[in-house]
C-alpha cells in the first residue's frame, strides 16, 4: 500500500514541477509579448517624422514576431488547462 501512496505522490510533484514550468514559461512569453508593443510604440515615436512606407514596415516586423507569440502563448495555456 505504501509503494502505492508513493508513486501517486510522485505523479503528483511531477504534476506540479510541469505546471510550474508551465507558468513560468507562460510569463516569459507575456513578457516578450509586451516588449514587443513597446518597441513598436518606440519605433512609431522615432520614426514620426517619417513616410507611412516606414511605419508600415515598422508594423510588420513588430506584428509577425507578436502574432508568432499570440499563438505560442494560447498553446501554452492550452497545456496548462490541461495539466491542471
Amino acid at each position: 500500500m505504501n509503494a502505492i501512496y508513493q508513486h501517486y505522490q510522485t505523479l503528483q510533484q511531477e504534476a506540479h514541477a510541469t505546471l510550474d514550468a508551465l507558468r513560468k514559461r507562460i510569463h516569459l512569453v507575456g513578457s516578450v509579448r509586451l516588449a514587443c508593443v513597446l518597441g513598436w510604440l518606440v519605433s512609431l515615436w522615432l520614426l514620426r517624422a517619417g513616410s507611412w512606407q516606414e511605419w508600415t514596415i515598422s508594423t510588420i516586423l513588430f506584428a509577425i514576431p507578436f502574432a508568432l507569440l499570440m499563438r505560442y502563448h494560447d498553446r501554452l495555456f492550452t497545456r496548462k488547462h490541461y495539466n491542471e
